[in-house]
């Protein structure tokens, strides 16, 4: 049960695209009343890239809207983050930072020195770790601290809108238990965030520019890339079954059918939440905002790049109880001062050796992925084994009496595509396509025609004949040449058309 915190006022913005959101609220009893809010796009005459112009026109214009606390939540777009869910082998706290730096720096596509990482865990059992793990780079940290000191506002967290989303959705009722796309949207873009019981899943961030089609046709269109998106990466716990849509009003109405149609759910407009008192002119693009500093209100565990999770140093907790040991221990007598530094080094080799271990199993498990792939794809390559005897056997079943055909040429050529790999059913498949090309001499042109419509009607082979007929073969009258495809690599014997099955000869028995 999230602890409750005592009723405070405290504010959030947002500046990372041209435009300065913020909310001032109240916390009372888990909940948050809304005092102030604004939605304001930055004056063309700013240089976004100017910190201390965007920090001088941001702190006058919080001033100037009666948001003047000292401290502030600041959130940071999806777009400039990379966020992944990670399931640790471990059930050890202390090491779940170095792992999920470890894990990250591979994955990032900066240079991870670069990069602000930090992590919450979603669950924790007795075999593994769960968490969620963000990465931004260093320069728009670096920037945030930058323009809120210019602007006279000490950053208190440094987080992500998507987190305040899934708070908004999860404290929904109707929307507990079962996976919600929410869409965080306004005129500069919008924030694509799966959620389940406030667990986010799939996310995208896009920045909307205006284009040729116009912005509507440009929000829409991006929304069903990211709908896309999802879909080719979704797993069975990311399941939708209906979406809520934050933004203001206008762009509510106009929008929300059309991006129903793009994703195939139903999609509702937010206005009001039951956690969260808005004013009459609230902001909808603000919303995620509120959500952060509702999060913020029921302590719910959330991003930080101002202060990210960092590893125990657990070298130093070791060293200062020896060495107060030591000290006590130092007038009395060396030998424990001695004692207590060989258990100093022992810890360190541990600590050094619980790394270790960690770094070769990441190696060890991709190379060991890697091997069962490729023995996969040639044991699937290899199990494509024509029996040509048995197809020269199949066509020798629809062929005459010897007397009346004989067969010259008989060459066989196998067609297989490349393996492919499905994601889904973790299994390796393979077309491949026999050929046989079949030569001879029949006794007259009606027998080689039945020889030929025997093969068409069987439907076993697509039959094609090579050429112009003849006349005159070197021992019968009529020669031919027949082309022969299958999918059947090894097929089943087949019975020749002159003699008849079972079931005919049973009819023609009660007849007699």
């Amino acid at each position: 049960m999230p602890r409750l915190m005592p009723a405070r006022t405290t504010i959030a913005i947002d500046f990372v695209r041209r435009r300065l959101r913020g909310v001032e609220a109240t916390m009372h009893r888990g909940s948050i009343h809304i005092d102030r809010a604004l939605s304001i796009a930055m004056p063309e005459d700013i240089d976004i890239d100017d910190d201390r112009m965007v920090g001088t026109w941001l702190g006058r214009t919080l001033r100037k809207h009666r948001l003047e606390a000292t401290r502030a939540v600041v959130a940071v777009n999806r777009e400039h983050a990379v966020v992944r869910t990670l399931v640790l082998p471990t059930d050890e706290l202390d090491e779940v930072a170095e792992m999920v730096n470890l894990a990250m720096k591979r994955d990032l596509p900066i240079d991870a020195d670069d990069a602000v990482i930090d992590y919450i865990v979603l669950e924790a059992t007795d075999s593994h770790i769960e968490v969620l793990a963000c990465a931004v780079p260093c320069r728009i940290v670096d920037r945030v601290r930058e323009v809120t000191s210019v602007a006279g506002v000490t950053a208190s967290r440094i987080s992500l809108r998507c987190f305040g989303t899934a708070s908004l959705v999860n404290s929904l009722r109707e929307c507990r238990g079962r996976g919600i796309l929410a869409i965080d949207l306004g005129e500069d873009g919008f924030e694509f965030v799966v959620s389940r019981d406030g667990r986010i899943g799939f996310t995208r961030g896009v920045e909307i520019r205006p284009s040729s089609e116009g912005i509507d046709e440009t929000i829409v269109t991006e929304v069903r890339r990211s709908w896309i998106s999802h879909r080719l990466s979704e797993r069975e716990e990311e399941e939708v079954s209906s979406g809520v849509l934050f933004a203001p009003a206008e762009l509510a109405d106009r929008l929300e059918g059309w991006i129903g149609e793009a994703t195939g759910i139903d999609i509702t407009s937010i206005r009001k939440h039951p956690r969260v008192r808005v004013p009459d002119n609230f902001p909808g693009d603000a919303w995620p905002l509120a959500g952060l500093l509702l999060r913020e209100g029921i302590r719910e565990p959330t991003i930080d790049f101002g202060s990210p999770r960092k590893a125990p140093d657990l070298a130093a907790r070791k060293r200062r109880t020896v060495l107060i040991a030591a000290g006590m221990l130092m007038v009395s007598s060396l030998f424990g001062w001695t004692i207590g530094n060989l258990q100093m080094s022992r810890e360190r080799a541990v600590n050094a050796d619980l790394e270790g271990k960690a770094r070769n199993a990441l190696v060890e498990y991709h190379r060991n992925r890697r091997d069962v792939l490729r023995v996969g794809h040639i044991e699937e390559w290899t199990s494509v084994e024509p029996d040509w005897l048995a197809h020269l056997d199949s066509f020798r079943a629809f062929a005459p009496d010897p007397d009346r055909v004989v067969l010259d040429g008989f060459a066989g050529t196998l067609l297989v595509d490349p393996v492919r790999y499905d994601e889904n059913g973790k299994v390796f498949t393979v077309d491949s396509e026999i050929r046989l090309q079949l030569s001879g001499e029949a006794i007259d042109r009606d027998t080689a025609d039945g020889l030929r419509e025997s093969l068409v009607e069987s439907k076993r082979y697509l039959l094609k004949s090579n050429g112009a007929e003849s006349v005159g073969g070197d021992r019968l009258a009529v020669p031919f040449s027949f082309q022969l495809r299958s999918s059947e690599v090894r097929p089943a014997p087949a019975s020749s058309p002159d003699e008849p099955d079972e079931a005919s000869d049973a009819g023609k028995e009660g007849d007699g």
